[in-house]
């Protein structure tokens, strides 16, 4: 099976964003790729401050939509299924939203942003509304599919929550910033991956904004914790190869699984 990530680089435009993003698809169709993650905010600023600040709330729209159905349409045609994230209305809130696509062209569900970060810089809290419920897994025509929203990857409890739900990848699309040390995200990944016996992938966006530079990196950790491939700093579609039969082989004599116990953890939930 192979996974791929489309490091995209964000222009002014929205319709410019999206036939990038299309385009990669069909990139990665050519190249075989089975499952393909973007990055956080793939269509619009990653810093949603424009001096005209009605921009991205303009093109945030309902899922379903007509957005996500031209994904739907490109997934039908490159028989590949795809997670992305962008800014979804919804009851007249917002929420940083990555629908997940089937190889069909079915729309599987939507996982959207349970932990808005609280950071000096970083806005998100004053625009976006946290959800409830979605730690979800999709049954995928190539596997069992687990998708956390950026910065809902910090969170144990988060990645356990999937992997008890059956993931055999856990998907991230996210980014990672010039000043950032990219060893902590490849810790992160590389432990998530490996205490659950899974596939850690996380997708980042490139170019610059606000006097930010974002610098790609984009990676996959194996279930022994390894890094399998880890992109560049430019604008690329990073491609891995991967064995899911082995994962879940490997998932079923995990003892980090084998030997929980969880009745040692109910002080987590009491003190909620």
């Amino acid at each position: 099976m192979k996974i791929g990530f489309a490091q995209t680089k964000s222009r002014e435009r929205f319709s410019e964003n999206l036939e990038e993003c299309l385009d990669f698809m069909t990139l990665a169709g050519k190249l075989g790729v089975n499952l393909l993650c973007f990055p956080e905010m793939h269509l619009t600023d990653f810093f949603l401050s424009r001096a005209d600040h009605h921009y991205p709330f303009q093109y945030a729209e309902g899922i379903p939509g007509p957005t996500v159905e031209r994904f739907q349409k490109a997934a039908r045609e490159q028989k590949m299924a795809v997670v992305l994230n962008y800014m979804e209305q919804f009851n007249y809130e917002y929420y940083s939203s990555s629908p997940v696509i089937d190889s069909s062209g079915k729309l599987l569900g939507v996982s959207r942003m349970v932990h808005i970060p609280q950071i000096m810089g970083y806005c998100a809290q004053s625009y976006f509304t946290p959800s409830c419920g979605d730690f979800q897994v999709y049954n995928t025509k190539f596997g069992k599919v687990g998708v956390l929203v950026s910065f809902d990857r910090h969170f144990p409890e988060a990645t356990r929550a999937l992997t008890l739900r059956g993931a055999d990848i856990i998907l991230i699309p996210g980014f990672i910033a010039e000043g950032q040390d990219p060893d902590m995200y490849r810790a992160e990944l590389r432990t998530i991956a490996y205490q659950n016996c899974l596939y850690a992938g996380m997708c980042s966006r490139v170019g610059e904004e606000n006097e930010t530079r974002f610098i790609g990196k984009s990676m996959l950790a194996d279930p022994d914790g390894d890094i399998l491939v880890e992109g560049s700093a430019e604008s690329e579609l990073v491609v891995a190869d991967i064995d899911l039969a082995a994962a879940r082989r490997r998932h079923k004599e995990n003892p980090y699984l084998t030997l929980r116990r969880p009745d040692e953890y109910l002080y987590i939930v009491r003190n909620c």
